[in-house]
């Protein structure tokens, strides 16, 4: 498996320039459609372009994290907490050819949500039998592995 990022990076694709996957709408809800779309620059409310990835799965910034506040007695301090319920997967059963979404993260059968980044960059729904990777349409779906293209983790330091 090739190295994934540690905290958030963008998923960019190098087929198409400068597109990262974005999802579509500033949403919180599932079913949710993820396409491809321009980096968005510095400073410029980006959470909905950035991932990260935990025990398999690949969380949005946006959509799949918030702020809870916690207070303490004597500490009184927001803190961070990542909330893992919503993350990247497809919803239907027949995986081949399914866009990507946002989607409710699903405990026990995951295998339309864990996904690896492999050897040759691509990054690849792990859960069923046959493999299938993500492609670079501009709304992208998944293919044969062999149709899978290669994507570029760039945490958020190296933009």
């Amino acid at each position: 498996m090739s190295e994934v990022p540690v905290g958030w990076f963008y998923v960019q694709c190098p087929s198409r320039q400068d597109q990262v996957l974005t999802v579509s709408s500033m949403s919180m809800k599932s079913s949710i459609r993820v396409e491809l779309r321009p980096k968005k620059k510095i400073g410029v409310t980006n959470n909905h372009q950035l991932w990260c990835y935990n025990q398999g799965y690949l969380v949005n910034k946006h959509s799949g994290c918030g702020k809870k506040k916690k207070k303490k007695k004597k500490l009184k301090r927001n803190r961070l907490l990542i909330i893992f319920g919503i993350v990247l997967g497809v919803e239907k059963d027949k995986l081949k050819g399914q866009f990507i979404f946002q989607s409710k993260k699903v405990d026990g059968d995951a295998k339309k949500q864990v996904w690896k980044y492999d050897e040759e960059k691509r990054l690849v729904l792990t859960g069923d039998d046959t493999p299938y990777a993500l492609n670079d349409l501009a709304v992208p779906k998944l293919d044969s592995i062999e149709n899978g293209c290669s994507w570029v983790l760039c945490p958020v330091e190296q933009t």
